[in-house]
This record gives structure tokens, sequence and C-alpha cells, in this order.
């Protein structure tokens, strides 16, 4: 019984470094992501201050 319990708190762990990873490397990407849409939309905003339309 104890084994069997064991092995399922095992389990659990793994499952949850299975969950963790990828969120893990979502956020990364979506943290890379917003930077360039900010920068991007700092440009834009410079141009059209430039040209007078903002």
């Amino acid at each position: 019984m104890i084994d069997k319990k064991n092995r399922m708190l095992d389990k659990k762990d793994e499952t949850k470094g299975e969950i963790r990873g990828p969120r893990t490397d979502l956020q990364d990407h979506m943290g890379m992501r917003f930077a360039r849409v900010e920068t991007d939309l700092g440009e834009v905003k410079t141009a059209l201050k430039e040209k007078g339309i903002i």
C-alpha cells in the first residue's frame, strides 16, 4: 500500500514538472514577443510624431 502511494506521489511530481516546463517556456516566449511589440509601437509613435500626425 505504501509503495503504491509513493508511486502515485512520484507520478504527481512528474506531472507537475511536465506542466511547469512548457508554461515557463511560454512565459519566456510571450515576454520576448511583448517586448518586440512595445519596441515596434514606440517606433510607430515616433514616426507619427515626426510627421505631425500625433
